[in-house]
């Protein structure tokens, strides 16, 4: 972060500097997910296209210089197409989170299978239970987990490898817990 000074105010003003370059950056990306989730025709879109660029430009700007980093135009497409994820990725590039909240939710969600590990080596009705019961005990909905034990037992019978069920139970706990948010 870069210190900013100022002729009316005493200290540092890249905080500030930032808290409202963020306020724009939010309300930016909040318009862009509203369109989007309203199907706009290309009439409708242009119409708002110019302001709302605008806003995440120029707030983006200012969050970029008080960080001390360099603004790039393809962070306005990443607004755009991805949303509060895209803004997320942002705020990481710019040092103000540390990972985003996808890659926070996969990490747990690997840690949750990793776990499950243990129960690779148990018979497979003890194995598919207790995978459903931790599963449970961990938030994830019955539905899911039912159809994570289910794979489970092929993992305990060997018609499915490990990896691969590691994969596909992260990405099946991580999109339940993105969809809760």
């Amino acid at each position: 972060m870069v210190k900013i000074t100022s002729n009316i105010f005493e200290g540092d003003m890249s905080p500030w500097i930032i808290e409202q370059g963020l306020g724009g950056l939010t309300a930016g990306v909040y318009l862009t997910e509203t369109f989007n989730s309203k199907g706009l025709n290309e009439e409708e879109v242009e119409e708002h296209k110019g302001a709302i660029y605008t806003v995440l430009t120029s707030s983006g700007r200012l969050v970029a210089m008080a960080c001390g980093k360099e603004w790039q135009e393809s962070y306005l497409e990443m607004f755009i197409l991805e949303g509060t994820g895209g803004l997320e990725k942002f705020l990481v590039e710019m040092g103000l989170m540390n990972i985003t909240t996808e890659e926070a939710i996969n990490q747990e969600a690997e840690k949750l299978v990793a776990h499950l590990a243990n129960f690779a080596f148990e018979p497979k009705a003890i194995a598919k239970e207790r995978t459903q019961e931790k599963l449970i005990a961990d938030g994830i909905d019955e539905e899911t987990a039912k159809k994570i034990a289910k794979r489970m037992s092929e993992v305990v019978e060997g018609k499915l490898a490990w990896k691969d069920f590691a994969i596909e139970a992260t990405k099946i706990i991580a999109a339940q817990t993105t969809k809760d948010l």
